[in-house]
């Protein structure tokens, strides 16, 4: 977004709702938003959210077997 010094506040999920829609609205006050960087981002953000959920559940997959190993006695020294 580029225009002089002054800066907004946008709802990020409107970006990502509706982007075009978004940065044509903009374009009327004067805004230009580069929609092809923040499409980018988004997408990394996305891989990044799946990445992290992933990792969620192997950790709480592991935590739980970790439970019921030290509940049935067994060594869980790594």
């Amino acid at each position: 977004m580029t225009r002089g010094p002054q800066q907004i506040m946008l709802d990020p999920r409107l970006m990502r709702q509706e982007l075009e829609q978004t940065a044509q609205q903009l374009l009327i006050k004067g805004f230009e938003l580069d929609v092809s960087s923040i499409q980018s981002l988004e997408s990394g953000r996305k891989a990044l959210q799946v990445q992290t959920e992933e990792l969620q559940a192997q950790r709480n997959t592991q935590s739980k077997a970790i439970g019921k190993a030290k509940a049935d006695g067994e060594d869980i020294q790594p």
